[in-house]
């Protein structure tokens, strides 16, 4: 009778662990709300930046210190003077937020982008990917288990994207994940 008990037990255990990793896939699983509310938060941060310089960091030693800035905006707290930023080829990254100069966000066609992201779309798992085109816009998104961007119930890839015009002023705006 333990024996069955224990047979029975584990096979729970594999289907709750099955199940979540399932949902976790498309967004729907533990912490998904709160891994696309750090995207909305760096958004903010990323249109403050732009505000106070006029444009989003184009040279490294700039994309390090908007980087530092958006996980400061992030996190609520400053990043600790020993935090270092490191490096894999153009992605900047301090622990799971990347931030990477991509020129090709310029004129991205966004609505295609919702259905198929582009293939080159993968990070580590829970990472909060900013791609920025060094001037004024900027695509955020996050890597659900598998590495791939967070969908919504619609299959719809989920990501914070703004065009902004000027310090002053926003030309077009836009958080595309609503479901």
């Amino acid at each position: 009778m333990l024996r069955v008990l224990s047979i029975a037990l584990c096979l729970l255990l594999i289907t709750a662990i099955n199940i979540s990793s399932v949902r976790a896939q498309y967004g729907q699983g533990f912490d998904s709300e709160e891994l696309h509310a750090v995207a909305l938060r760096a958004g903010d941060a990323m249109r403050e930046w732009h505000k106070q310089h006029g444009s989003f960091p184009n040279l490294d030693q700039d994309v390090d210190k908007a980087l530092k800035f958006v996980c400061e905006k992030v996190n609520g707290a400053p990043v600790s003077s020993t935090t270092q930023v490191t490096y894999s080829g153009s992605v900047h990254s301090i622990d799971n937020i990347r931030m990477i100069v991509d020129r090709s966000i310029t004129n991205a066609p966004i609505e295609e982008w919702k259905s198929r992201p582009p293939a080159t779309w993968n990070a580590p798992a829970n990472s909060t990917v900013i791609l920025t085109d060094g001037k004024n816009q900027f695509l955020i998104w996050t890597s659900v288990i598998s590495g791939t961007p967070m969908r919504d119930s619609n299959e719809k890839c989920k990501f914070v994207y703004g065009k902004l015009k000027s310090a002053v002023k926003e030309d077009e705006d836009s958080d595309t994940s609503e479901d």
